[in-house]
């Protein structure tokens, strides 16, 4: 028996999906994955209209940190890097968020869905100061 039937039915035909992980594969694995490489915010715009060209409504990302040689993804709360564990939002973090997001929107369009994958960055105290420096820039 389909799960949906011990619910009553099903209560839509289509699910919207959207692009998980947008570009974060990209950025370390994109020749074994055989796709373009994400080494700058203009290859983030050209992702976000590719995800656009491909028919998604939403994509989701993660933060990009392309002032740092190699270009990599700002996961502190796996124990990489500095602020661990802190896991405060500074400066340079703060404008990789606000370029990259926009880099997508310039690609992708006015109507498309973006969200930011934020897990295991920063602690509540982290949000708090990043959102009083936000403020602040």
């Amino acid at each position: 028996m389909p799960v949906y039937a011990l619910f009553g039915g099903p209560v839509r035909d289509r699910l919207p999906l959207y692009w998980s992980h947008c570009g974060s594969y990209r950025l370390r694995n994109a020749a074994m994955m055989g796709v373009e490489p994400v080494r700058s915010l203009d290859d983030v715009v050209k992702l976000g209209k590719h995800v656009k060209d491909s028919g998604f409504k939403a994509l989701k990302t993660n933060i990009f940190r392309f002032d740092l040689d190699p270009p990599s993804m700002h996961q502190p709360g796996f124990a990489r890097g500095a602020g661990y564990p802190e896991l405060n939002a500074d400066r340079a973090t703060l404008a990789a968020i606000t370029d990259g997001l926009a880099a997508f929107r310039q690609g992708a369009g006015p109507d498309m869905g973006i969200h930011l994958d934020t897990n295991f960055n920063f602690k509540t105290e982290g949000y708090i100061k990043g959102r009083a420096r936000l403020r602040a820039l």
